[in-house]
């Protein structure tokens, strides 16, 4: 029997080992591209009940808030959508939180557009319809949030325009992107980049 000799074995290792250089990239890859996946599925579920909040309400839009601040009373945005899922947003947790986040806010992980689509609190919903938007198609409705120092997420985010640099954020978790939640109930994977810079009015701060 022949045996294998250390310039032979040291060769099969070297070759193992270009294998596994090439093919673990791809594996981390899709294993991001799956979980960004069930992310957008979670988008597309709050799309739903959103839709199913319009429709009860004969197109008013959900406010952000309840009450102005201080103090903050519930209920909040995703108590009023979690409604329409599962009853409360206890029992829906896992349809607000990002399944890239370890550290989940208690109302998700995933922020509304407050500042020029939904009402930022009850006060302000008067008139508020989703016949008041031009183009729902092209406006954020719900993207991924958190603290790019913490990796914490958010259920809240500032206008980029006019708030850049806060440490709450659209997050780019997903190998530098977004999943992001149109108005329209589309969701599309945006590079963090075009959100933050409001590409083509993205957040509706100069048109809605």
């Amino acid at each position: 029997m022949k045996k294998f000799t250390l310039i032979e074995l040291l060769v099969v290792v070297a070759i193992i080992g270009n294998l596994a250089s090439i093919l673990l990239p791809s594996i981390s890859r899709a294993r991001e591209v799956s979980i960004q996946a069930v992310c957008m599925s979670n988008l597309k579920q709050q799309a739903m009940a959103l839709e199913m909040y319009l429709s009860a309400n004969n197109g008013g839009m959900p406010p952000h808030l309840t009450t102005p601040p201080p103090p903050y009373i519930p209920p909040f945005r995703p108590h009023r959508l979690a409604t329409y899922m599962n009853g409360t947003l206890e029992d829906s947790k896992e349809v607000f939180e990002c399944p890239k986040v370890t550290n989940h806010h208690n109302l998700g992980d995933y922020a509304d557009n407050h500042a020029h689509v939904f009402p930022n609190k009850m006060s302000d919903t008067k008139g508020v319809f989703i016949t008041l938007y031009s183009r729902p198609a092209e406006l954020l409705s719900h993207v991924d949030s958190g603290e790019a120092a913490t990796g914490r997420g958010s259920w809240w985010v500032p206008c980029p325009v006019t708030h850049s640099g806060l440490a709450v954020e659209a997050s780019g978790r997903h190998l530098g992107k977004s999943s992001v939640l149109y108005l329209d109930s589309h969701v599309s994977s945006v590079k963090q980049t075009q959100v933050l810079a409001n590409r083509d009015d993205l957040w509706g701060h100069f048109k809605r």
